[in-house]
């Protein structure tokens, strides 16, 4: 099976759309329960909304730097995983070196010839064990 179909597959995007949602859902609650407490302390939603479009202002800046692992990512894993992985909870600056020390880890470099669907699960593992901790934690608290 060639490698690139499998990175690029259907599936992939249907897979990869599961952990986006997931991190959608997670926003929206916690979005709720700001909203939820900034009631309980007698703060207008008009001033919440003006703290968000604040801090979505202030976070076009930071978020321009995760552009260049972005297309790195997509170079070498395809364009569902680094979809998940772009919108995953962590840092992305790990995602990349984090997939290389896992094919590694299999004996192969990353873009290698001896690339193939084995490494590509290995990167796959390691990026998911990489942020299961902060999935873990953004779940409980």
């Amino acid at each position: 099976m060639n490698l690139q179909s499998v990175m690029n597959s259907p599936g992939m995007w249907i897979a990869s759309s599961f952990m986006v949602l997931v991190v959608l859902v997670q926003s929206a609650l916690f979005m709720r329960e700001g909203f939820k407490a900034a009631n309980k302390l007698g703060m207008p939603r008009s001033e919440c909304i003006k703290g968000m479009r604040a801090a979505m202002i202030t976070a076009i800046g930071p978020s321009l730097a995760p552009v260049v692992i972005l297309l790195a990512l997509l170079a070498v894993l395809g364009g569902p995983t680094t979809w998940m992985r772009m919108n995953d909870i962590g840092a992305a600056r790990t995602e990349l070196a984090m997939s290389a020390l896992a094919t590694k880890v299999y004996g192969v470099e990353m873009r290698s010839a001896a690339f193939d669907l084995k490494a590509f699960s290995y990167a796959i593992w390691g990026m998911a064990m990489n942020n299961a901790g902060w999935m873990l934690v953004a779940l409980i608290f």
